[in-house]
């Protein structure tokens, strides 16, 4: 995929959280996030299976209107399962 996934979530505290994934071919993604409080990326941090999940929801939105491949899919979805310690099905 060539653009990065984006989207922003609202924390507890009323902070934002600007989340960026960034894909590298089909070697691996990076996780990027960005707190309104805090001017600076956090690079490479512990997803969550919520933050997995949205993630895997936008690349098949992206699929469905024809901006990533099926195998961009399938990828997320394997990548989602081995950071989660689930099957492939799972």
């Amino acid at each position: 995929m060539r653009r990065p996934v984006q989207w922003v979530e609202r924390l507890e505290e009323g902070v934002r959280l600007e989340v960026r994934v960034t894909f590298h071919g089909t070697r691996g993604l990076r996780w990027q996030s960005r707190r309104s409080d805090a001017g600076r990326w956090v690079y490479d941090f512990e997803p969550t299976a919520e933050q997995w999940d949205r993630l895997a929801r936008k690349v098949e939105d992206r699929y469905r209107r024809r901006a990533a491949a099926w195998e961009d899919v399938l990828r997320v979805r394997a990548w989602r399962a081995a950071a989660l310690g689930e099957g492939v099905g799972g």
